[in-house]
């Protein structure tokens, strides 16, 4: 399966909400793809993305203003980078349980390949 051009692939996250509203998140870890030449985006959502969905993943144009941009990623340095992952959205997906994570190719002519999430971390607050 394909994201066109400018469009984003999200699938829905599942896991238990908090027990106390997060007032601050940041995600933090290390992203590996086994290609050099790409670069990805990262957004969230704390609404169904859109309404094209194929086997459990959405396949959105980005203009929503639901969706907003969480974090990027690019191997032109390596095939493990950094990655660093904030935003409003993905703390109130977070907080009411609903949320959805999606991810854009931006450079590199990909056909496949697993992006892999390592020793992610959660910074949080739970007060202003």
């Amino acid at each position: 399966m394909r994201a066109l051009f400018g469009q984003a692939a999200f699938v829905k996250a599942n896991f238990d909400k908090p027990p106390v509203a997060l007032t601050q998140l940041t995600l933090e870890g290390t992203l590996t793809f086994p290609l050099t030449s790409a670069s990805f985006t990262f957004f969230a959502s704390d609404s169904e993305p859109c309404n094209t969905q194929i086997s459990g993943v959405y396949i959105c144009n980005l203009g929503a203003s639901h969706i907003e941009q969480v974090g990027t990623a690019n191997f032109a340095s390596g095939t493990t980078q950094p990655l660093q992952l904030s935003g409003s959205r993905l703390r109130d997906g977070i907080n009411s349980g609903n949320l959805w994570i999606g991810v854009r190719l931006d450079t590199g002519g990909i056909t496949a390949g697993t992006l892999q999430f390592r020793n992610m971390i959660a910074k949080v607050a739970l007060i202003p």
